[in-house]
C-alpha cells in the first residue's frame, strides 16, 4: 500500500507532521479494528514513511495524473526551492475486497478525506515467492529517495541503462538530511500497527 499524505514547503515542519499523521492513523486503526477483523487473521501493517523532494523538474518528469495529484496535495509550482512529499509505503496483511474498502474508509476518515489515487493498494506478484515479494518490497519501502534513475542511451550499442544521480546538493540536501536526523534517523520513519 502507498499513501500520499501531503506536500510541505518547509523541511522543519516534517517531523511534527509525520508524528501527527502517525498518531491519527494508529488511533483510527485501533478504534475501528472491529471493521477490519477477520476470524483468526489479524491485520498487520508494517512500513515506512518517506519524504520525496519535489521541484519543477521532478514534476515535469511525472505523469499528468501524478502532477495533478501532487499539486492537489500542496505542491506550489511558484515556490522555487524543492518541496517535500510525505508519504507511507507499507505491507498491509491479507486484504480481501471488503477489508481493503474498510481500510480505505478508515484511512480516509483519519486524514479528513482522500483524493483519487492518493491511496493505492497493490497485490504481491504471483510469479514470485512470498520471500521474494517481501524482499523486493522491503528494499523499496526502506530506501531514502535522494536519487533519480535516468534511462538514457549509455553505451556504444545504444542500450538503455539506468544511470543514477542526485539533483540535490547544498542547502536542500542538508535540510533534508537534518530532518531525517531529527526523526531518529531512519528508525523514526518506521510505521507499524498490529490489530
Amino acid at each position: 500500500m502507498t499513501l500520499l499524505i501531503g506536500v510541505e514547503q518547509d523541511a522543519a515542519i516534517l517531523p511534527q507532521r509525520l508524528a501527527e499523521v502517525r498518531q491519527r492513523l494508529r488511533n483510527a486503526l485501533h478504534n475501528n479494528k472491529a471493521s477490519l477483523a477477520a476470524e483468526n487473521d489479524p491485520l498487520c501493517i508494517v512500513g515506512a514513511f518517506e519524504c520525496d523532494l519535489k521541484n519543477l523538474g521532478t514534476q515535469a518528469d511525472a505523469s499528468r495524473r501524478t502532477q495533478e495529484l501532487v499539486k492537489s496535495l500542496g505542491f506550489d509550482p511558484k515556490h522555487k526551492p524543492s518541496q517535500y512529499l510525505l508519504h507511507l509505503h507499507a505491507v498491509a496483511g491479507r486484504l480481501d475486497e471488503a477489508r481493503q474498502e474498510a481500510l480505505r474508509a478508515i484511512i480516509g476518515k483519519a486524514l479528513g478525506g482522500l483524493l483519487p489515487y492518493q491511496l493505492d493498494f497493490r497485490s504481491l506478484y504471483a510469479s514470485e515467492t512470498k520471500e521474494e515479494n517481501l524482499a523486493r518490497l522491503g528494499h523499496y519501502m526502506y530506501k531514502a529517495r535522494l536519487q533519480f534513475a535516468d534511462n538514457i542511451f549509455d553505451d556504444n550499442w545504444m542500450q538503455k541503462r539506468a544511470k543514477y544521480h542526485t539533483p540535490y546538493k547544498g542547502k536542500e540536501l542538508v535540510d533534508y538530511l537534518n530532518v531525517i536526523d531529527e526523526m531518529q534517523n531512519f528508525k523514526g520513519l518506521k510505521f507499524e500497527c498490529r490489530l
